[in-house]
């Protein structure tokens, strides 16, 4: 699973590039972190991770599917009780938020983000 903002970190790991930088996204050819995708499509947030596809509109999570399991997407599982996606959702809010926050703020610097601050 790769994205957009997945391509600069990806170049600056093949150029060897080694000094802070801010990205969302991550080196596309690193097995060691959870690869995902955002996207904003027909009015919905949608994050692709972990083979599992969860639609947010903002307010409720209206769609859940296990990609693996169903790849024509026809079982919607957001209202089974046996199926937990609430760390996927949590996650979801938490990088709008954060996406959201720099972008408002014009904070999409390492240096707004740095803890030496």
């Amino acid at each position: 699973v790769m994205q957009q903002i997945d391509i600069m970190p990806t170049v600056l790991d093949l150029l060897g590039y080694d000094e802070p930088y801010f990205s969302f996204g991550v080196n596309a050819f690193d097995s060691t972190v959870d690869h995902t995708a955002i996207a904003f499509k027909h009015d919905q947030y949608q994050l692709y991770r972990s083979g599992k596809l969860v639609c947010f509109d903002g307010e409720n999570t209206n769609f859940v599917f296990d990609v693996n399991a169903n790849k024509l997407l026809q079982h919607n599982l957001a209202r089974d009780e046996n199926f937990d996606y609430a760390e996927s959702e949590k996650y979801m809010k938490g990088f709008i938020q954060c996406y959201s926050k720099a972008l408002n703020e014009n904070k999409m610097t390492v240096e707004s983000w740095s803890k030496t601050k």
